[in-house]
């Protein structure tokens, strides 16, 4: 656990990150790429590649800046059942999100008109069995392939910046780290209109509050697994949930009140934030 300020070492990432994710971005808004519309290949490309710049930023630091290993960075394997219950209390998370959702009239799509028309595709021959395929991608398939690129951000956010924090103290580490990680998707929202959202301004809040509740979430799970690979594989089924069968069942929600990006997201995982704010006052399993 470091127990004093690096403030080299801090900067040094924090710099990398902002400022190569910034010029990716800036570069991106001036030959007209978005991550929302039509034609969203190519900027989504490009964004796989920006989750790996925290990761590069970690590296740099520790091997020119700070010359340090990276026995605190949590690059081990943990027990399979913390990768277990990651996963189904991630599931279980959307269930509720998804449920509250549905019970303020937000009618489930299960016929996938609305959504075949968003895409202007026809409806499927069978629109049950095409959800239970693309339920079943999303539990069991797209996990594994987002995790690859979840690691990119969490060997640098929960497997860098967190450890450093650590002099705070295990609770202002905690949010202080998730506040950052926060704010660093604002500009996502800003520049390429990154969440869909109707007002950026708003919508740029809405998920800067949001990413820092997750990451008080992630943060707790790596404090208590040790693992960075645990919780890339919480980010990857997070994503997975968050762009898979959800987005088929609901596709026209009003995202500032509704679904994982709305308010009914943000009150839910406040109250895993604070549930796992609160473990932490009884928890001395701390792992770094």
């Amino acid at each position: 656990m470091t127990k004093q300020l690096n403030t080299k070492g801090l900067w040094s990432f924090l710099i990398i990150t902002f400022g190569l994710t910034l010029l990716v971005i800036l570069m991106m808004g001036l030959v007209g790429l978005k991550v929302v519309g039509d034609d969203v290949t190519s900027a989504q490309l490009i964004m796989l590649g920006v989750m790996f710049i925290p990761a590069l930023a970690a590296f740099v630091t520790r091997k020119f800046i700070t010359k340090e290993d990276w026995s605190d960075s949590g690059l081990r394997w943990a027990k399979f059942k913390n990768y277990l219950m990651v996963w189904l209390t991630i599931l279980v998370i959307f269930l509720v999100i998804y449920i509250v959702t549905a019970l303020f009239g937000n009618a489930p799509d299960w016929g996938m008109a609305n959504f075949a028309a968003s895409i202007g595709e026809q409806v499927p021959e069978s629109p049950g069995i095409a959800l239970l395929i693309i339920f079943l991608l999303t539990l069991f398939a797209t996990p594994f392939i987002n995790s690859i690129a979840g690691f990119g951000e969490e060997l640098g956010w929960r497997g860098f910046l967190l450890p450093k924090l650590m002099y705070l103290g295990t609770k202002r580490a905690l949010i202080t780290h998730a506040v950052i990680w926060g704010f660093w998707h604002v500009p996502f929202v800003l520049l390429l209109g990154f969440g869909g959202y109707a007002n950026i301004w708003l919508g740029a809040l809405y998920l800067w509050v949001l990413i820092s509740l997750i990451g008080i979430f992630f943060g707790y799970l790596r404090l208590r697994s040790g693992s960075t690979l645990v919780v890339s594989w919480a980010h990857g089924a997070l994503n997975a949930q968050s762009y898979g069968v959800w987005l088929v069942i609901f596709p026209s929600l009003n995202k500032f009140f509704f679904g994982f990006s709305g308010l009914v997201g943000i009150v839910v995982f406040g109250v895993v934030a604070l549930y796992c704010l609160q473990k932490l006052d009884k928890d001395k399993q701390i792992k770094i």
